[in-house]
């Protein structure tokens, strides 16, 4: 079974925070398990063709934004993207999941989501380098849970959180995060939710769009537009 095929499906939850409460964990398999019910049967949009030419146009350091919305998730994520990942070349791409930060295939990605976007990070000077530190630390994530409460601590991570830290770690600025304080008490979590980094976040971003793929066209949206719309 494949790291995706786990992701969309249910399954037991193992990779917590140390010490993490039991009620906690229990807590965060029903939210893992309600997000991943599907609520159409249908296939998935990204095609082969989006495939191809994306190959050709990604590069070390791109940041991929995916939507995904057949499951539940896919109704409050986000309007045009639910999941942000990092490529780290060689056909790979890191981000954190359900189950923790760890790689993925990225031409797995075609079989699971509907839209897809490639953004490129608007680094003016010592590109290369800078990239290499992004992906050398996110690479070093690799194993932690995700931050299931949106606590925003450097144990834990969202896919989105991962992204900025990463960056933020080699000197770019994405600009875009949270700016307010983190309010860590567990009773805060519907105020987090709505503070929350979204995938969609990204387009007001410091990023150029690269790639996008034939589902966002097809549905009419304004490709130039991209960068300026959120969630």
């Amino acid at each position: 079974m494949t790291k995706i095929f786990r992701l969309h499906n249910y399954h037991r939850i193992n990779n917590f925070p140390k010490r993490s409460p039991f009620i906690k964990r229990v807590l965060s398999q029903l939210v893992f398990i309600i997000l991943v019910t599907k609520i159409t049967l249908r296939k998935n949009y990204l095609e082969e063709d989006d495939y191809v030419v994306a190959k050709k146009l990604i590069q070390k350091g791109d940041l991929v934004l995916a939507g995904g919305f057949r499951a539940i998730s896919g109704l409050f994520m986000g309007k045009f993207f639910t999941h942000s990942l990092l490529y780290i070349g060689g056909g790979d791409c890191i981000h954190a999941d359900a189950d923790g930060v760890d790689t993925i295939s990225f031409k797995e990605l075609f079989t699971v989501y509907d839209t897809l976007t490639i953004l490129r990070p608007q680094i003016k000077e010592n590109y290369e380098e800078t990239i290499e530190k992004a992906i050398y630390f996110s690479q070093k994530q690799i194993g932690k849970p995700y931050d299931f409460y949106l606590e925003h601590r450097k144990d834990r991570y969202v896919c989105t959180q991962l992204i900025n830290a990463s960056f933020e770690n080699a000197g770019f600025d994405t600009g875009v995060g949270i700016k307010d304080e983190i309010r860590q008490n567990f009773l805060w979590i519907f105020w987090r939710i709505r503070k929350v980094v979204r995938a969609d976040d990204f387009l007001k971003g410091n990023f150029q769009t690269v790639f996008v793929s034939k589902s966002l066209k097809e549905k009419n949206q304004d490709i130039k537009k991209l960068n300026k719309l959120g969630a």
